[in-house]
């Protein structure tokens, strides 16, 4: 039996990106999926982007909401899928088949699937294969599961109240795979292929906000995982330490002067 896979769009103010979000959601070739769209009262046009479509959405609300989470939050109660999937305003499906190819790798034998993501900026692209990374508490600590590309069972989410914590403005759904996985045992299975496009210009990615990230994941980290953190936070200063007196050696810094000469 096919899986059917639950794609949320959350949305404000963004009808550009909304269109092609929605252009590669209705194009798939896989057709047991439910297409949801949650609107923050967008004032741009992207209700009437989305009343275009309304045939093809199994839900949509445009409302005023209390942010991002807050609207995945409310996608995910609405949500009847086995596999749900957060793909947002501007960020869209890899291809015509992706759902199709995702769909011989769900199954019940892991909680959260996760594909390759190809970023896109303004002036460059590129592809993040994850095969061989070994996602565990020291690399969650730095790093997180590619959202746009993680198909995420159901339950997983629907078991908690609130998914994603609504009081934090950016790492929500970074502490939502760190406490799944660390925490609870989530099982993971990597799907070896490129499911989705990220588009470089939302909120996680402005350089302004980086701060904020860190601060956040920093209080996540110190009250959710205490002892592993400290564990972990003393590990990781050490290769830091070493990485910096390699980086200071005069080997080195004179390798990098060379290669700084090719480079110019």
């Amino acid at each position: 039996m096919k899986p059917k896979i639950s794609i949320i769009t959350i949305n404000y103010n963004n009808k550009i990106g909304l269109l092609e979000t929605i252009k590669s959601v209705i194009e798939q070739s896989y057709d047991n999926y439910e297409f949801i769209i949650i609107d923050g009262n967008s004032n741009d046009g992207s209700k009437d982007i989305i009343a275009e479509h309304k045939t093809y959405l199994t839900y949509s609300a445009s409302e005023p909401d209390n942010g991002i989470y807050h609207a995945m939050n409310k996608g995910t109660r609405i949500s009847q899928g086995d596999f749900l999937l957060f793909l947002n305003s501007g960020d869209s499906l890899f291809c015509k088949d992706t759902l199709q190819d995702v769909s011989t790798y769900l199954s019940s034998s892991s909680d959260i699937f996760y594909g390759n993501l190809k970023y896109i900026s303004d002036d460059n692209e590129w592809v993040r294969d994850y095969t061989n990374d070994i996602i565990d508490f020291e690399y969650l600590m730095r790093d997180t599961l590619p959202h746009p590309a993680s198909f995420i069972k159901s339950t997983l989410l629907k078991n908690r109240q609130f998914p994603y914590d609504e009081n934090l403005k950016i790492v929500s759904d970074w502490k939502f795979f760190i406490n799944s996985i660390i925490k609870e045992n989530a099982r993971i299975k990597h799907i070896p292929f490129v499911t989705a496009n990220f588009i470089e210009n939302g909120v996680s990615s402005k350089p302004e906000n980086r701060n904020l990230i860190t601060l956040e994941r920093l209080n996540v980290l110190i009250q959710d995982f205490t002892d592993l953190f400290a564990t972990s936070f003393d590990k990781l200063l050490s290769i830091e330490r070493e990485y910096s007196n390699i980086m200071r050696s005069r080997p080195i810094k004179a390798f990098l002067k060379i290669r700084r000469k090719f480079e110019k």
